[in-house]
């Protein structure tokens, strides 16, 4: 797990590299993403792509706000827009499994999805657990790179650190942040976001309006 981990991030450092030398656009593209990600990027490229920014950890545990933030996700694709989700790549649900074996005193995770199943010790596992969090940061952030725009989904009553930090990150490198959310702002969301709107309709009359007044110029 080790091994794949570094390579992986080898593989993402040399074609980055590789891609600023030569002055050539690098995405990291999801494997659980649209096919019509891929397709956008290579024959639309001036097509709008915007990273989605939502309090995972709260979303991730309950199913309805789970569909909620999909569907608030498609709306924006369907808005003719690139999406990019983190929770695409689902890395964080190996610490999920980590923590559920440690709970319950077992010394090895099974994993099954479709016809693929495995198992590992639960000691490799620890073993690349700080590997695993690193990499979801820098990968987030490589992630907000390559988009436009920052749209936060904010839905409930706790603040994000998370969230925080990817607006602050995406605000200091110049990105619009547009966040969709209800409730007591503090100085510091309010400070990193370009615009907040209450509601969803809102963003999207923005959203409309802004692209509208783009094409006429």
């Amino acid at each position: 797990m080790k091994d794949i981990l570094v390579w992986r991030d080898e593989e993402v450092f040399v074609t980055k590299s590789i891609a600023d030398f030569q002055r050539r656009t690098f995405y990291i593209i999801p494997r659980d993403e649209p096919a019509e990600t891929l397709f956008l990027l290579l024959y639309r490229p001036g097509t709008k792509k915007a990273y989605l920014s939502y309090p995972m950890t709260h979303t991730v545990a309950d199913e309805e706000d789970v569909r909620r933030k999909d569907a608030f996700r498609d709306r924006l694709r369907g808005a003719g827009m690139v999406v990019f989700d983190p929770i695409s790549i689902r890395d964080g649900e190996l610490l999920v499994f980590l923590a559920d074996a440690r709970r319950k005193g077992e010394s090895v995770i099974a994993y099954s999805k479709g016809k693929t199943a495995v198992t590992f010790d639960i000691k490799e596992a620890e073993e690349v657990s700080e590997d695993v969090n690193d990499q979801i940061v820098a990968r987030d952030y490589q992630l907000i790179d390559q988009s436009d725009m920052i749209v936060v989904y904010y839905f409930l009553p706790v603040m994000s650190p998370g969230v925080l930090s990817e607006m602050t990150y995406g605000f200091t490198n110049k990105k619009n942040v547009y966040a969709v959310f209800k409730g007591q702002e503090s100085p510091f969301f309010r400070y990193y976001s370009t615009k907040i709107f209450q509601d969803e309709d809102a963003l999207f009359g923005y959203l409309k309006e802004k692209a509208a007044g783009a094409s006429a110029t």
